[in-house]
């Protein structure tokens, strides 16, 4: 009889999340594992390994791959951290920690311009937007109808002209939408009178605007 040891622990590989992300209140994880013997287990833990929770796994041509959502929501918004613990049969046990960051608060929209009140004389209005936000600011958009979004640029202040010549039908809202690294989401849709004398005339004028928030 020949007997082999094995002193080796799996090799865990993860494609997300990575060091430094973003989450919410859960977290997809995804990745691969290597050993030379066959898995026993693989499990996760986001309480600093209080309690373990079995990430389901597959092996296919030699291949073992895993893809399972992990929850956060007995995390307090900061720094987290996100354990993978993969054991072979012979008993060699692999830990890979990672440290993430959590946001659970939605994104601050303010609209600058134009402020509450403020009446408009062109119909290439300018707007400018201000976003604050606990975590990282991944996009903000802004649109005439809620359906159909454009995307703005900017670093927590983002500018753009409203072209409302260009749009058939004048829209009674504006809709802004800002996104967070975190997946938060808030939206902002103020509302807007028109003038239709000062449509016709080749000006355009609004009235009072009303916050809306969702």
């Amino acid at each position: 009889l020949r007997f082999l040891n094995d002193n080796t622990p799996p090799r865990i590989t993860l494609d997300t999340p990575k060091t430094g992300d973003w989450v919410g209140r859960e977290i997809e994880i995804i990745g691969s594992l290597e050993d030379t013997s066959n898995i026993q287990s693989l499990q996760y833990s986001t309480d600093k390994m209080e309690t373990l929770s079995e990430i389901p796994f597959t092996e296919e041509a030699g291949k073992i791959t895993f893809n399972t959502k992990a929850a956060f929501s007995h995390n307090e918004d900061g720094n987290v951290s996100l354990f993978i613990i993969a054991t072979d049969k012979a008993g060699n046990k692999a830990i890979k920690p990672i440290s993430l960051n959590k946001d659970t608060t939605n994104p601050d929209i303010t609209l600058l311009t134009p402020a509450a009140g403020e009446k408009i004389f062109t119909k290439r209005a300018t707007v400018i937007i201000k976003v604050d936000d606990n975590g990282i600011t991944d996009k903000v958009e802004i649109s005439t109808d809620g359906t159909r979004y454009s995307r703005l640029f900017g670093n927590t202040l983002y500018k753009h002209t409203l072209n409302l010549s260009a749009i058939d039908s004048l829209p009674e809202k504006i809709y802004i939408r800002a996104t967070d690294k975190s997946g938060n989401t808030r939206l902002l849709s103020p509302s807007i009178s028109y003038n239709k004398a000062f449509i016709e005339s080749g000006n355009l004028r609004s009235g009072g605007m009303d916050y809306n928030e969702n």
